[in-house]
C-alpha cells in the first residue's frame, strides 16, 4: 500500500484494442460537460456524448468478445433491469406511444452508458484517469461560466451570452447573471459541478492534485454560484459529507461534524425555499396564512402535487415516457407567464410517467446504489467507492428533490463508476 492508502499492485496490461476503447471512454467522459452545442432529433437533444457512445459501445462489445470477459455481475443489475421494465411498460401503455418509444430508446442508452462504464474501468489507475478527464472538462465549463458572468457586466451584447446566459426563470430579475455555460439549464450545470467538486476534493486527499487544487476549487465554486439554483444545497452537502468522511484524524472532529451539519441544513433549506415563498403570487391556487402571514406555494410545490396526482390517476403504468406529468401555470416575478410540465423532482417525474411501479423501482434502485457505496471508508480501494457514493448522494439524491435528473448522462456514467468501484472494493476485501 502507498501513503494514500491505494494498492501498489499494477493492473494487467491492456491490449491495443482495450487501450483505444478506454481512450474513447475518456473522450466520452470529457464530452459529458457539453450539452451545447447539440442537435435536435425526434424531439430529443443529441449532444457530443450521444455521438461518441455508439463507437465506444461497439468497442466494449469487441473487447468482451475478444477477451471473453463477461460483465461482472452486480446485485444492482437486477434492480436496473426491473427499473427498465417499468419504463418499457410505461411506453407500451402510454397515452401517446409514438412519443414514448423514442424516449424508451433513450432510457436504454442511459443504462448501457452505466453498464459500459462499469465494464471498462478495471483499476485504480483507470479511475484516476477518468477523474482527470472529468475535471479537465468541468474546468473548461467553469471558465466559460465565469467569462459569461464577466461579459454580463462589461459586454452584455456579446453573442456568447445568447448560449451561455440563462433567463431568471422563477427568480426575481436583477443586475446579476444566471449562467448555464455549456449546459441548457443552470440546474443541470450545478448538478454536474457538484460531482466535479467532490472529484476535486478527492484529488486533493489522494494528492493527485497539488498546486492546481485551490485555483480549480475556487473556479468551480464561482461557476456553481452563478447558477443561482436551489440545487446548490446538494453541492454544500457534498462538500460537508466529504469533509466529514475524509476528515484528518489530527483535525478537530467538531469541525467535520459542523461541515456535515451545514450540508444537511443546506439541503433542507433548499427544499423549503423550493416549496414555499413569502411573495404573493397571483396565480396561486391556494396559500397558507400561519400567524397572519401569507405563504404561497412555489411552482415546484405545485408541480410536485401535480405529478403526484398524475401518478394516482395512472397508477399502473403512468401517462407514458416523455409525456407531461404536470400542467402548472405560474406568474414568475419577472412578469413572465410560465406553463410547467416537468415534476421538478426525480422520483415524482418517473412516477408520473411510469406509475407506482416505476416510482417504487426508482426509489429502490436509488437506495441500492447508496448501499453499494457503504460503508464509508476513506482509505484503500473502498475510498473510491466512498467518493463516488458521496457524489451520487449529493447530485442524484439531494438535488433530485428539487430537480428531475433521472436522464442526466453524467449521472448514469457516475452510477457506472460507482458500481465498478464497489466491485473493486469487494475484490480487494476478498484478497
Amino acid at each position: 500500500m502507498n501513503k494514500t492508502g491505494e494498492s501498489d499492485q499494477a493492473p494487467a496490461a491492456r491490449s491495443g484494442l482495450e487501450t483505444v476503447v478506454f481512450a474513447l471512454f475518456l473522450l466520452l467522459i470529457f464530452s459529458l460537460g457539453f450539452m451545447q452545442p447539440n442537435i435536435r432529433f425526434s424531439g430529443m437533444r443529441l449532444q457530443a456524448t450521444d455521438l461518441i457512445f455508439p463507437l465506444f459501445f461497439i468497442g466494449v462489445i469487441a473487447v468482451a468478445l475478444r477477451r471473453a470477459i463477461p460483465i461482472r455481475p452486480d446485485r444492482t443489475f437486477v434492480l436496473i433491469t426491473v427499473y427498465f421494465l417499468t419504463l418499457a411498460s410505461a411506453a407500451v401503455f402510454s397515452v401517446r406511444p409514438s412519443a414514448s418509444f423514442p424516449r424508451l430508446a433513450g432510457e436504454l442508452f442511459l443504462i448501457l452508458l452505466a453498464l459500459s462504464a462499469a465494464f471498462i474501468v478495471r483499476s485504480e489507475k483507470d479511475f484516476r484517469l477518468a477523474v482527470f478527464a472529468w475535471i479537465a472538462a468541468s474546468s473548461l465549463v467553469c471558465l466559460i461560466a465565469v467569462l459569461t458572468a464577466a461579459l454580463f457586466y462589461i459586454d452584455r451584447d456579446n453573442v456568447l451570452l445568447n448560449f451561455t446566459l440563462h433567463h431568471y426563470g422563477s427568480l426575481p430579475p436583477g443586475n446579476y447573471p444566471r449562467v448555464n455555460s455549456t449546459f441548457v439549464y443552470p440546474s443541470m450545470l450545478a448538478n454536474y459541478l457538484t460531482v466535479s467538486v467532490v472529484f476535486l476534493l478527492f484529488g486533493k486527499v489522494k494528492e493527485w492534485l497539488r498546486r492546481s487544487f485551490w485555483p480549480l476549487f475556487i473556479l468551480h465554486l464561482a461557476a456553481a454560484g452563478f447558477t443561482v439554483t436551489p440545487g446548490l444545497g446538494g453541492l454544500i452537502l457534498g462538500i460537508g459529507l466529504f469533509v466529514w468522511v475524509f476528515r484528518d484524524s489530527a483535525s478537530s472532529p467538531r469541525r467535520a461534524s459542523a461541515a456535515l451539519a451545514i450540508g444537511i441544513l443546506a439541503v433542507v433549506g433548499s427544499v423549503l425555499v423550493s416549496a414555499v415563498t413569502t411573495r404573493p403570487i397571483p396565480s396561486s391556487p391556494f396559500w397558507f396564512e400561519p400567524f397572519g402571514f401569507r405563504i404561497d406555494p412555489t411552482q415546484r410545490l405545485l408541480t410536485w402535487l401535480g405529478s403526484w396526482q398524475t401518478m394516482l390517476e395512472y397508477p399502473l403504468t403512468g401517462r407514458g415516457l416523455g409525456i407531461d406529468v404536470a400542467r402548472v401555470y405560474f406568474d414568475a416575478p419577472s412578469g413572465q407567464k410560465q406553463m410547467l410540465t416537468d415534476a421538478h423532482n426525480t422520483w415524482l417525474n418517473i412516477g408520473g410517467q411510469a406509475g407506482i411501479p416505476g416510482f417504487l423501482a426508482s426509489i429502490t434502485l436509488t437506495i441500492a446504489l447508496i448501499g453499494r457505496s457503504l460503508p464509508f471508508r476513506p482509505t484503500g480501494a473502498a475510498s473510491l467507492r466512498t467518493m463516488f457514493g458521496i457524489a451520487f448522494i449529493a447530485a442524484f439524491v439531494a438535488q433530485g428533490f428539487v430537480g428531475s435528473f433521472e436522464n442526466a448522462r453524467h449521472l448514469w456514467v457516475l452510477i457506472g463508476l460507482l458500481i465498478a468501484a464497489a466491485k473493486l472494493a469487494d475484490d480487494a476485501a476478498e484478497v
